[in-house]
């Protein structure tokens, strides 16, 4: 099995050591859902060697297997067709980074990304399997913010679930239900301003033709000694 990322509220140790509850969506590691117990396993052991013993089987029984099998397959068909689509999305994110390590995610740190990322998850864009794993999703983006730096607008791109693809008619109208999903979610100083679907190449790092930063001081720093004096006399 893949072990989530130390820096992703997938990992036990994060949900630990920032109080982070997952009620009834526990996490499960690559691979595990195909993972037998000894019991199953007897089980189905017994149940074959059960089957080689019989010796004989009536021809309605064939039929009725035959019929079941039909029935299995249109039902497999019928959850195929109902399956959600995954779409590659870049978003609009906006935050406040005083409460965070950094945009960038990290083992044990509260990040921007983390926090993203869960809110992703509990909206079901990012399924269970993917969820602490930034790879499987494609995760990419545009800049790297400090401790406690803000953001007015980020690019950031990954392969999402389209969670509302059978209930509303509509690429648009499906990708602002959405964002509005997804910031119910979210703490209140971060806020995904737009879901915008993009080509499968697409990366939000490498795609970007330029990064601004805008850096903010008080104006009294520009003032001469005795006018910040006066200023605050």
């Amino acid at each position: 099995s893949v072990t989530p990322h130390e820096g992703s509220f997938a990992h036990p140790e994060m949900q630990k050591l920032f109080d982070v509850k997952i009620v009834g969506e526990d996490v499960v590691s690559e691979g595990e859902t195909d993972v037998k117990s000894d019991a199953e396993k007897k089980v189905e052991d017994g149940t074959t060697e059960s089957s080689a013993a019989a010796t004989e089987v009536s021809v309605t029984e064939a039929t009725a297997t035959t019929e079941a099998s039909a029935t299995t397959s249109t039902e497999a068909t019928s959850v195929d067709t109902d399956k959600v689509p995954k779409r590659k999305l870049a978003c609009l994110v906006s935050f406040l980074g005083s409460n965070y390590s950094g945009f960038q995610i990290n083992s044990l740190t509260k990040s921007l990304h983390a926090e993203i990322e869960l809110g992703l998850y509990r909206a079901g864009l990012i399924s269970k399997s993917n969820f602490g794993h930034p790879n499987k999703y494609s995760w990419s983006n545009s800049a790297r913010t400090d401790k406690g730096v803000h953001a007015a607008a980020q690019v950031c791109s990954f392969k999402g679930e389209m969670i509302y693809h059978h209930e509303i008619d509509g690429f648009a109208k499906q990708l602002d239900a959405m964002r509005e999903k997804v910031n119910e979610c979210l703490p209140d100083d971060v806020r995904i301003l737009d879901f915008e679907r993009v080509t499968r190449t697409f990366c939000a790092r490498t795609s970007r033709d330029k990064v601004r930063y805008q850096y903010m001081v008080p104006s009294f720093l520009f003032c001469s000694p005795d006018e910040a004096r006066k200023a605050f006399a």
